[in-house]
């Protein structure tokens, strides 16, 4: 879908603007006059387009046509995380946000934007780089996690164990276990893993005495550890 200003009808054409997700930055274009666009009138809309442009040795001109049915603009809000969290995922499929793969975003109708605005707050702000301390050996199945970030993870008892996206491990062994049907990932105390996350939900999981923490001792890295 393109967020899509309509600003002259021409004889065959729309002259139009198409803007980013949020309305800023824009660009001409032509938009072909049809049966899927003739009772469009001036104005905003999110439209589904096919690129029609012609590209010749002397430049480009850019044309596009309505795909499919024209949908009226949404006020929306989004909400981007620098990694995958399970409890993230769980929030936003709960207040009804739809995922676009290309903007690595969670889009939401902005009837919840307050409480997306807290996801924000507590995930996105005050970051701060951490290490994690296992004060045992870990494990569990599929994946070991700290606040919902999945550490490292497996896909049976054979397969070993592999660190998740963006996740250092500066000491200790990875593995995994078990029998063929009860298999686990674990971790042996002492292991050190270091991730980035905000102070915000640090103090949050220690204020509810969240699980996440029972395993783990927690050591900032920066001076600031207010």
């Amino acid at each position: 879908m393109r967020n899509v200003e309509i600003l002259k009808r021409n004889r065959v054409y729309y002259k139009a603007k198409m803007y980013d997700e949020n309305w800023e930055r824009g660009w001409e274009f032509k938009l072909k006059i049809d049966e899927a666009s003739e009772k469009l009138g001036l104005g905003q809309f999110v439209l589904i387009l096919e690129d029609i442009s012609v590209v010749t040795k002397y430049g480009k001109d850019i044309i596009y046509r309505v795909k499919a049915e024209v949908k009226e603009p949404e006020k929306i809000c989004t909400f981007k995380h620098h990694l995958f969290n399970k409890k993230i995922l769980e929030k936003c499929r709960n207040l009804g946000g739809k995922w676009d793969d290309e903007e690595k975003a969670w889009t939401f109708s902005s009837v919840v934007e307050d409480q997306v605005e807290e996801l924000e707050e507590l995930y996105n702000e005050k970051l701060t780089v951490i290490d994690i301390v296992a004060k045992d050996d870990v494990w569990a199945n599929p994946e070991v996690c700290f606040l919902g970030y999945p550490l490292f993870y497996g896909c049976g008892r054979d397969s070993g164990a592999r660190l998740a996206s963006d996740i250092i491990k500066i000491s200790g062994e990875i593995r995994s276990s078990g029998s063929m049907k009860n298999w686990v990932v674990e971790c042996e105390k002492g292991s050190i893993f270091r991730l980035t996350v905000s102070k915000n939900l640090i103090k949050k999981a220690i204020e509810i005495n969240s699980s996440y923490l029972e395993n783990w001792e927690i050591k900032f890295l920066e001076e600031d550890k207010k």
